[in-house]
């Protein structure tokens, strides 16, 4: 059984790659099929055995073998992530439909998270396939879609609200906001996933500042502590 959730490990690894890969390729209107990975600094085309998940960016220890120059850590953060949430989806689902419903939702949840995490937006799109992907899923298991349509709303006014009286939070964050409230069964568990979104993101804010990472009138990308929250709620 460990060889299979090491298996699973490395799928999600490779995900997390393909996943920051095209986050880049697509921000900046390059081909996702055409053309190999370089290093954005020296334009040095990487080769294939330092483009190893999780592996590379240690041996390397951050920096491109050519010129030095910093990779960045989020690379190493969605790989990581990627192999660890496939191995949880795994542990908590077995190797069925539901599994398979869960890994394209978390190629979606890191997509958009490590998207606003880079360029401090996202694409409405990815937060739709997610909303379908869920509904599909509680349609396949027999759940209730009229009880998840009630947090949804209670979300999606909590965050129209937040957005109103103080803008700490951005129109892509009320769209994923409400759709976090689909992945709630009953009004509580959708009132679950907003608390801890906003009490994991309280604690990094205060971490960063604390640590000089950021200052307190910097903008914080708020769609990565959503998705924790749905990431908690589903596995």
């Amino acid at each position: 059984m460990s060889v299979v959730y090491i298996f699973i490990f490395i799928l999600g690894a490779i995900a997390g790659s393909t996943i920051e890969a095209f986050i880049y390729r697509r921000n900046n209107f390059k081909s996702f099929v055409f053309g190999r990975s370089k290093c954005e600094s020296c334009n040095h085309i990487i080769p294939m055995y330092y483009n190893i998940p999780i592996i590379s960016y240690i041996y390397l220890r951050g920096k491109c073998k050519y010129c030095n120059s910093k990779i960045s850590i989020f690379n190493f953060l969605c790989e990581l992530s990627g192999g660890v949430l496939f191995a949880l989806a795994f542990h908590k689902y077995g190797f069925n439909v539901y599994f398979l419903f869960r890994l394209f939702e978390i190629i979606l949840l890191l997509l958009i998270a490590f998207n606003d995490l880079n360029e401090m937006y996202i694409h409405i799109v990815d937060v739709v396939l997610l909303f379908v992907v869920e509904l599909l899923f509680k349609i396949y298991s027999g759940a209730s879609i009229y009880s998840s349509i009630k947090p949804m709303i209670l979300l999606f006014l909590f965050y129209s609200i937040i957005y109103i009286l103080t803008k700490s939070v951005g129109e892509g964050d009320i769209v994923l906001g409400a759709v976090s409230g689909f992945f709630g069964s009953n009004l509580y568990e959708g009132f679950v996933i907003f608390r801890d979104s906003f009490i994991i993101a309280a604690i990094v804010s205060v971490f960063l500042m604390v640590f000089k990472y950021k200052r307190r009138e910097d903008n914080i990308a708020f769609c990565p502590y959503i998705v924790i929250g749905i990431l908690r709620m589903i596995l």
